[in-house]
Parts: C-alpha cells; structure tokens; sequence
C-alpha cells in the first residue's frame, strides 16, 4: 500500500486512477512501478488491473496527492 503524501505519477490510461511512481515530498517509497527504461515504467493498475507503459518520452509526469485512506470496522 502507497503511502500518503506527494506523489508523481500518471492516471491509467483505461480507468482514470491515480498511479503515483516516485516521492515528491521526501525519500523514494515502493509504489509498485517497475522502471523499463530512463524514464519510463511498467504499472499495474490497482483499481482495474491493466498493465501498462507510462512516461519515456509519452505523457508528462503529474503532481498528486495520496491521502490516507479511513478504515471502516
């Protein structure tokens, strides 16, 4: 599970998610991308399962925020 915080990332290409790669506001953190190459990863999406290639020279990388997630017992 990511963290919360600031992230940078992108939005799945097929359901809108947000896919959050590498740390903007502290040390890297393990988001489950997969660097491919200088730039570009191999993610999974966690809501819709799509695997697919992001960055390396296609769509720029966005800021987003991860917020902590409510825990409903």
């Amino acid at each position: 599970m990511t963290e919360p915080g600031w992230y940078f990332g992108f939005l799945c290409k097929k359901c809108g998610t947000s896919l959050p790669v590498e740390r903007s506001d502290k040390a890297a953190a393990d988001t489950g991308a997969r660097a491919i190459a200088i730039g570009a990863w191999e993610i999974r999406c966690p809501a819709c399962g799509l695997v697919d290639h992001y960055g390396g020279g296609g769509k720029a990388m966005t800021r987003m925020l991860i917020e902590e997630k409510e825990h409903h017992t």
